[in-house]
């Protein structure tokens, strides 16, 4: 999983060398034996692919099958889309580390990767015909959790409820459809809620309300919870890798983003007709003076990178496909706004 940025692709091969040793990858230290003496005929200063290469292959002469294959799983990729986006030494580590990427499963048949990520990311580093796997990699779109069945259901509770957890509460179907509809069925928003919706609880049965109280407490950072109070922005991970061409491109979906929030509450479920948004009550219109002509390229980039969802339901109705990103924007309002006007105001002049 990637925590963090690389500044080299030596930094970047020894990143993978360190996770290979955590807990994260016990199972396959237990199942080879342990991994002693790998190490030592790894050179961490070559290309990532060569690198790589030699992992892989001194991991798989401790196997005895044939047929064995070794895949590397980059979790929360967004964070290459997030070097890529922040340019100059950043972007150009970024694109090196996923072309030497795409030479090593071109030229080893026995390695491969897999990404996990989001739409943005997918639309910067696989979408992007400049991208290294541009037309070259299988998009498989992982099915988000529900209650849509008996067994799902089941799925889902054993997310929101650790076992430890399950004789001191029980989320009612309602409250487990609310917190499932806030999250999007993401598991790691779903633990997040979840968490700081326990954490708040003061009865056995939890209830929709519940969840809300939840949800309040993590963007007040009042959960009690320290890995939760002290996370920076929960909530709007989606929005590390928004893949624009331009400033003003970027700036125009924020503040799209912003007022659909500021207009009815995401966590409501309710639906923004995309006419409110150049209407009179709009943040846009009141506090930027936007036209109609200038706000819905805005709307339509937002709906693109997955950002917002079209309405099945409602007449030109949109909503947050992610509503607990939506609700940390709308808790982070008055401190994001300001800045936002004022690239908005540069946008006005430069178009008068």
């Amino acid at each position: 999983t990637f925590s963090g940025t690389f500044n080299d692709i030596q930094s970047f091969n020894k990143f993978i060398w360190r996770r290979l040793k955590s807990r994260e990858n016990k199972g396959l230290s237990e199942y080879l034996g342990g991994l002693p003496g790998i190490e030592d005929g790894l050179d961490f200063d070559t290309d990532v692919d060569i690198f790589l290469s030699n992992l892989s292959e001194a991991l798989l002469e401790r196997t005895d099958d044939d047929g064995a294959r070794v895949y590397f799983v980059f979790d929360e990729v967004d964070k290459l889309a997030e070097m890529f986006l922040g340019g100059g030494s950043g972007k150009e580590c970024a694109d090196k580390i996923l072309w030497e990427l795409r030479a090593l499963v071109q030229n080893e048949d026995r390695v491969g990767v897999i990404f996990a990520g989001s739409e943005a990311a997918q639309a910067l580093l696989v979408s992007n015909p400049q991208a290294a796997f541009y037309n070259s990699i299988a998009l498989m779109p992982l099915s988000p959790f529900s209650a849509s069945s008996p067994r799902k259901e089941n799925r889902s509770r054993e997310i929101v409820l650790p076992r430890a957890l399950s004789e001191a509460f029980n989320f009612q179907k309602a409250a487990l459809d609310h917190l499932l509809s806030v999250t999007a069925g993401i598991p790691y928003y779903m633990k997040l809620v979840s968490g700081a919706t326990l954490a708040a609880a003061n009865r056995r049965r939890i209830y929709p309300r519940d969840v809300d109280i939840g949800v309040e407490k993590i963007f007040s950072k009042e959960t009690g919870i320290e890995s939760i109070d002290t996370l920076q922005d929960p909530g709007e991970d989606e929005l590390r890798a928004i893949g624009t061409s331009t400033v003003r491109e970027k700036v125009l979906i924020r503040a799209v983003l912003l007022s659909v929030a500021w207009i009815r509450s995401p966590l409501s479920g309710a639906h923004v007709r995309v006419g409110e948004l150049w209407g009179a009550d709009s943040p846009l219109v009141v506090r930027a003076q936007l036209t109609r002509e200038k706000i819905q390229p805005g709307v339509e980039r937002a709906i693109q990178m997955g950002f917002l969802w079209r309405s099945k339901e409602v007449d030109h109705g949109i909503r947050f496909a992610i509503p607990l990103l939506g609700e940390s924007l709308l808790s982070r309002f008055e401190s994001l706004w300001p800045d936002l006007q004022r690239h908005l105001e540069e946008i006005m002049e430069e178009t008068t």
